[in-house]
């Protein structure tokens, strides 16, 4: 038996490479330049961005977890919905042309020369107008606004009444501050006269339907989503606030016609920058200045009703609010 000559280790070319290796090719190695499979124990998370540079993942505090911030409404720029809604504001609030309705035959008769009754159902009319454009210019952005409160709820919640609190002892702060330097009495203004006189010569739920839903949501649309939320985008918001709580003040006297003054003027210029410092911090959410607004006329329209029905209707403060403090 002839022996066989002893065989080397066989040739690249002759062995099979391994399942999933590429083929040997001559004059490289096993391996493509940065082919090389990496250790599992050097095995990173990350990921590789440009010519196989290694991108670390973000640093991760260890500390405490970080609490999202209260996310603000994206409300972008006018549109033309919003101009057809200010424009009817101006017409019917406060040129009056609310008051045509009044000229449809048939429909003075049915007052019987009830001038409150009258006046009540123009000013609901104005306010149902008004404030279904302003939904029409809203859109979704209203409903979408009631998502507020998922963040930090139950202080929103106990703000409503709060706020309320804090608005009446801030305005009796100031009316006595007033009396005390100047030597006046706080007088009531006359849109103040007037609303009282209309709660005794209309039905509480007529008035109610008009100052306590319709009329806070036109005045949030146009004070606070107009003057606040879509012009921020040019000018500090902050500015827009104090700017739009001087104006809000203003739009209660303009009816009247009289100028307000310090112990006139003070109560609605706080609720101004109470709904405006509400409607900021909330992410500019129409729906939480629109509840506080809601819950400040439903206050003092059951707290009129009240006085009046314990015979009390004309209040010397100048607020209703000291009024009823002081009737207690």
């Amino acid at each position: 038996m002839s022996s066989q000559p002893p065989q080397g280790p066989p040739s690249p070319q002759d062995s099979q490479p391994p399942y999933g290796q590429p083929q040997y090719q001559p004059g490289q190695g096993q391996y493509q330049p940065q082919q090389y499979p990496a250790h599992p124990q050097f095995q990173h998370q990350g990921q590789f961005g440009q010519q196989g540079r290694f991108q670390s993942p973000p640093h991760q505090s260890q500390g405490k977890p970080k609490r999202f911030p209260h996310p603000v409404a994206q409300l972008g720029g006018f549109t033309w919905w919003d101009l057809v809604a200010t424009i009817a504001y101006v017409l019917l609030l406060f040129i009056g042309l609310g008051a045509l309705i009044l000229f449809i035959p048939g429909v003075a008769p049915l007052f019987n020369g009830n001038e409150p009754l009258a006046n009540v159902v123009v000013l609901l009319f104005t306010y149902a107008v008004v404030a279904v454009l302003a939904m029409i210019a809203l859109g979704n952005e209203l409903w979408k606004s009631f998502k507020t409160f998922r963040w930090y709820p139950w202080a929103k919640y106990l703000c409503i009444p709060g706020l309320w609190l804090g608005t009446v002892l801030v305005n009796i702060m100031i009316q006595l501050l007033w009396t005390s330097i100047s030597g006046d009495t706080p007088t009531q203004s006359q849109n103040q006269q007037m609303a009282e006189g209309l709660a005794s010569a209309v039905p509480w739920w007529l008035i109610g339907l008009a100052i306590v839903p319709l009329g806070p949501l036109v005045e949030e649309f146009f004070f606070r989503h107009l003057m606040i939320g879509k012009l921020s985008r040019w000018v500090n918001q902050w500015v827009l606030m104090v700017g739009s709580s001087v104006l809000f003040m203003f739009l209660h006297f303009v009816g009247a016609g009289e100028m307000p003054s310090v112990s006139t003027g003070a109560p609605y210029l706080v609720m101004g920058l109470v709904f405006g410092t509400a409607y900021i911090l909330s992410g500019k959410s129409i729906a939480y200045s629109w509840i506080l607004h809601m819950f400040n006329n439903g206050v003092a329209l059951l707290l009129m009703y009240t006085l009046q029905a314990n015979g009390a209707p004309d209040v010397p403060p100048s607020t209703l609010w000291m009024g009823w403090l002081m009737h207690a």
